[in-house]
């Protein structure tokens, strides 16, 4: 619920002396004697148990249940002790001298509402105070009144004879602010005096409100209930001026913060103004002990009000989080002192909030080491590892974190702030080792450190070599030397100006004398970079060379002693060897087109964006790049940036692989959002894909829709999102709401429900899991997830979690058809210090589908036995262990896998970036893939063997040709994924369009249909949909998977579309089974990355 303070009511006027209590003997004498309100809103002003209070003497009056005030109204408190003379009709029950209220003071019957009340008394004395409150306590109006002049309030003097006269204080204007509270203003206020009615005065009373001029409304920029603040506005669209007021009333004009700080200039309270959905609020509070520590963080809250005080805000955010008592985040200190009696400061445990953590907390302690506890390593003035006893006694700071499940990490860390050991679980030790001058050298993983022994190392040594983490350093502390467990080193190289100018790995050292180069303009920018045979690995040699050189290079489009391939760019300083281009980059200008043939540079010229303007000041702005092929062939793409004023580029355009171009144009709003992008890709066989997509914000910036075109088709709204008052996605409806996606999340933010028409996902940690009826869920109180479930056309089905003690997921049990079973489809695993797999059991539906157990050398997996039933059928997903004789595995110089022989892979060969650029199997059968210099898949070719042809171990055989091999060949750009008929084929056609929400598929040259995902948590695509306009199933494949990744046997219509776990490519051609994760390839069947 949003707490809501729509309420803006005030005191308008006070008789507190009238001629009318002297008329009788009765005392008080007070009858006739009223407090007027005015409900200055818009809307009906509800002030059920509201209170008026006088503070000397103490008397308070509170309004009963259902008391209202009409929209500009008022409302009459009057005094009546003996007659509740509104009540009394006839004349004949009236006493003398007396009549109703309404004839009292000339006032129309209906028009205004009286309330009689003998618990409150207006005094008469000077400096009497007046206190309206609302019904939580907060003061909304106050008043100081009096017969004598007093500059702290109001005063109306009485004319010659008291008993004929009134007093009374009457209001002009008002001011509120945005919390509904009236300020105090002398010159809003006027005494006043008048005759007794009916006698002849030119100050008659009159009418109520006769002196009533009306109120304003102040803006939260005008009034801050006297706090201190900081506030920044952030225009979404532009303003000849910063109105706060304005912009206030309208908040599609500008986002407006602010940070209130109490009078100890503490930051305390954070709003933002109409932030959320609805347009109320956003209110975070935080709480200080009397040492000015941070003890409570208070969630987010919707609100109304602005500048609240903690106890406001508390009752809100308990109205707000109305099925959680604990809204808050707590810091726990501890009362310690240190031993000059200062206060220990550091914090001893943080409560998350939820009623559901209970007790629970993460536990923050420190203290300093013992001896014996932590192992000290050093460097030798040989550069080797020196280990050498313990550290002694408080040498060493230890602070440890222990979660909410108990789970706990330790750092160690020395008297210069480096942290020396860190320990998870287990007695998990990781090492870091500095040299003299605080350069860490050595990176020492648990393994490593449990195998040495007291004395000295170099870093050749086969347990740092297969275990630890290297790195060495020139004289001005550039790392020269990088080594990973189990690899070749990474040599590299700096100029005098401290860049980066030559790099080289294990594998370029291994196919000669490579190096990569990378050269810079005057303003150390990259300008490009290519593979060099220097024709030596001499790297001290290199390093002396650079090291009082300055690799700068400089553009021109005139004749040099040494151009690189027609870049503009020379090649100095290795103008003799042979040079392969990788990237090429020119900033600041566009005079490097004219380095291009007429015939590409025409693709290349700006094409006018409607709504913006193209900027020519492009000084310091990248304005074009060349990308290289890494086939070989020499070939490149080109791209073209061009930017509007603001440095914001609204133009792409490149050639491509295709033979074509694509143009890529973006408009903005004020605040960096795209409201527009139109796309086009076009082919050399004159294939085009053309896209247009159109955003939609709220106030808060948060995407509202996404419309998308493609290819001039009828417009679809792909997505359309809706948000809580927090501002967390509550829906999002996809392809014109023909489906929607729905999210429910705890307070703490985590993720409990995603919900579709077909498909259903829970997410338990602290609470059970509902189909956990035999076994023990173990709750998680630290964020893991305890279990989850999903339902597809009514069957659940799930997991719950298990977690060692270094929070690496151990084990689950399943959840099939809602009910709960060991074996289902099940995964466990046991790991080593390093994390590594060592075992893993794989069930599919209680059957011992896969008992792996996993040998390494150091953090590389040598080999894989398997002692599970291991199905035969070839296109099970699960291991297959076919190799029995030897190591399964074999690794090149940067740690790359070689050959896998159960797998059947006979050799794997890598390009520059190790992406796997070749996958020959043993049976001949290959994978091809051709990338370019960004590491973006450009070509992958499958062949399959006519005829069986064994290839040894370690080999590759040429690409063959269509004679000997059946092919298929899928081409990627961009979004977009082409099939051609043969390697040397242009006739491209369009197999995939992707999008957001899923994807475009071409089943015939002619015939696309468009097709939606349903993902969970982490990206898995779990159902595939087709628009119901098409004349085909609406779902078309459903999916399931282990926790690994792998999919399940028992998935519908698994292979339909190749796009799966984390949404990547499932490659599953020749066996091969991996995910394409761009950096990687991941083989789930392992689960690890390859």
């Amino acid at each position: 619920m949003v707490c809501r303070s729509t309420d803006f009511v005030a005191i308008t006027e006070v008789l507190y002396d009238t001629p009318y209590n002297e008329d009788t003997a009765i005392s008080p004498h007070n009858f006739g004697e009223f407090i007027e309100l005015y409900n200055a809103h818009e809307e009906i002003a509800d002030i059920s148990g509201w209170t008026l209070q006088t503070l000397s003497p103490a008397q308070t009056f509170t309004f009963p249940a259902h008391t209202i005030i009409p929209p500009h109204s008022v409302i009459v408190v009057a005094y009546g002790d003996l007659y509740p003379y509104n009540q009394v009709s006839d004349e004949d029950s009236r006493q003398e001298g007396w009549t109703d209220f309404h004839d009292l003071y000339m006032i129309e019957p209906n028009t205004c509402l009286v309330i009689h009340q003998t618990a409150l008394l207006l005094p008469n004395e000077d400096g009497t105070v007046l206190v309206l409150r609302d019904n939580k306590g907060v003061t909304r109006d106050s008043l100081v009144y009096g017969w004598l002049q007093n500059g702290d309030g109001m005063y109306a003097p009485n004319i010659s004879v008291p008993d004929y006269s009134f007093c009374s204080a009457q209001r002009s204007s008002i001011e509120f602010d945005y919390q509904g509270i009236s300020h105090f203003c002398i010159g809003c206020w006027s005494g006043y005096f008048a005759s007794k009615a009916g006698e002849t005065s030119p100050n008659s009373v009159g009418r109520l409100t006769d002196h009533f001029g009306g109120c304003n409304i102040l803006s939260p920029a005008s009034s801050a209930n006297g706090q201190n603040y900081i506030q920044r506005i952030t225009p979404l669209v532009a303003l000849s001026a910063i109105d706060t007021a304005s912009i206030l009333r309208n908040p599609s004009l500008a986002q407006v913060q602010r940070d209130y700080y109490d009078a100890m200039y503490r930051p305390y309270l954070n709003v933002v103004y109409h932030n959320t959905p609805e347009q109320h609020n956003t209110a975070t509070l935080t709480e200080y002990d009397c040492y000015n520590r941070p003890t409570c963080q208070w969630l987010p809250i919707a609100v109304e009000m602005s500048c609240l005080t903690p106890a406001t805000f508390k009752g809100n955010a308990t109205q707000f989080f109305s099925d959680d008592s604990k809204p808050y985040i707590e810091t726990l200190y501890s009362t310690a002192t240190w031993g000059n009696g200062s206060l220990y400061n550091e914090p001893v445990g943080v409560r998350q909030a939820g009623k559901d953590m209970g007790s629970r907390m993460q536990a923050l302690s420190s203290r300093s080491n013992r001896h014996g506890e932590v192992r000290r390593f050093g460097i030798t003035a040989t550069g080797a590892l020196r280990c050498n006893g313990y550290y002694p006694d408080s040498a060493l700071l230890v602070q440890q974190v222990t979660d909410e499940d108990g789970k706990y990490h330790t750092t160690y860390t020395s008297q210069q702030g480096q942290a020396i050991m860190e320990q998870y679980g287990d007695n998990a030790d990781t090492y870091y080792v500095y040299n003299l001058l605080g350069q860490l050298s050595f990176v020492l993983p648990p393994l490593a450190a449990d195998a040495l022994s007291d004395g000295a190392y170099s870093d050749t040594a086969e347990v740092l070599r297969q275990h630890a983490y290297v790195y060495r350093y020139d004289e001005r502390g550039n790392l020269i030397y990088k080594r990973l467990p189990g690899c070749e080193p990474i040599l590299m190289v700096y100029d005098k100006t401290n860049c980066l100018v030559l790099s080289q790995d294990g594998n370029q050292r291994a196919r000669g004398t490579y190096w990569t180069s990378y050269k810079y303009d005057y303003l150390r920018r990259l300008i490009y970079t290519a593979e060099v045979n220097t024709g030596s690995n001499d790297h001290q040699d290199k390093i002396d060379s650079f090291h009082n050189w300055y690799v700068i290079e400089r553009f021109s489009t005139g004749s040099m002693n040494y151009p690189m391939t027609n870049t503009g760019y020379s090649r100095n300083f290795y103008h003799k060897q042979p040079t392969r281009l990788l990237t090429v980059n020119y900033y600041d200008n566009y005079d490097f087109l004219a380095l291009l043939p007429d015939s590409i540079r025409t693709h290349f010229e700006y094409i006018p964006v409607s709504g913006t303007s193209r900027c020519s000041k492009t000084k310091g702005l990248l304005t074009g790049t060349r990308t290289y092929y890494l086939d070989g062939s020499g070939d490149y793409s080109s791209t073209v940036y061009y930017y509007d004023y603001r440095g914001r580029e609204i133009e792409r355009l490149s050639s491509n692989h295709l033979g074509g171009y694509d143009i890529t144009k973006n408009t903005y709003n004020l605040s960096d959002n795209i409201v527009d992008t139109w796309t086009s890709q076009s082919a050399a066989n004159g294939v085009q894909v053309a896209e247009y997509y159109h955003y939609t914000y709220d106030h808060a910036n948060r995407l509202l829709t996404t419309t998308y075109t493609y290819n001039n088709e009828a417009t679809v709204v792909l997505q359309s999102f809706s948000y809580d008052e927090l501002g967390r996605v509550r829906k999002r409806a996809i392809h014109d709401a023909i489906d929607s996606i729905c999210f429910a999340y705890n307070i703490r933010n985590q993720l409990t429900q995603i919900r579709s028409t077909g498909y259903t996902q829970n997410y338990y940690y602290t609470t059970d899991c509902p189909q956990d009826e035999y076994h023990t869920m173990r709750a998680c109180y630290n964020g893991n997830i305890a279990a989850t479930t999903w339902t597809y056309d009514d069957q659940t089905n799930g997991y719950t979690y298990y977690y060692d003690p270094s929070n690496r997921l151990s084990s689950t049990y399943s959840i099939l058809n809602g009910q709960f079973g060991d074996y289902f489809y099940t995964e466990s695993y046991r790991y080593d210090k390093h994390g590594n797999i060592t075992q893993l059991d794989r069930w599919d539906n209680r059957d011992a589908m896969n008992s792996l157990h996993l040998s390494y050398q150091g953090n590389q997996l040598r080999e894989v036995t398997d002692n599970g039933y291991g199905p035969t059928v070839y296109d099970s997903k699960c291991y297959h262990d076919a190799n029995d004789s030897g190591e399964d595995f074999a690794y090149d110089a940067n740690g790359n896998i070689r050959y896998d022989k159960d797998r059947g892979i006979a050799a794997i060969r890598y390009n520059l970036f190790n992406l796997p650029d070749t996958i020959q199997f043993s049976n001949g059968n290959q994978i091809i893939h051709t990338y370019d210099a960004a590491g973006n898949r450009l070509r992958t070719s499958y062949y399959t063997r006519k005829v069986t042809t064994i290839v040894p171990l370690g080999n590759t055989l040429p690409v063959g040709t269509t004679a000997n091999y059946y092919t298929t060949h899928d081409i990627f750009h961009c979004n977009c994924v082409y099939h051609v008929p043969s390697v040397t084929s242009t006739d491209y056609a369009i197999e995939f369009v992707h999008n957001s929400e899923g994807y475009i598929r071409y089943l015939t040259r002619a015939e696309h249909y468009h097709f939606y995902y349903i993902k969970d948590h982490l990206g898995n695509v779990r159902e595939t949909y087709v628009h119901p306009a098409a004349n085909y199933k609406e779902c078309i494949q459903r999916m399931q998977y282990y926790p690994s990744g792998l999919p399940w046997n028992t998935n519908f219509v698994a292979n339909e579309q190749p796009y799966k776990y984390g949404g990547k490519e499932f490659v599953e051609m020749h066996g091969l089974d991996e995910y394409d994760s761009h950096a990687r390839w991941y083989y789930p069947a392992l689960a690890r990355t390859t």
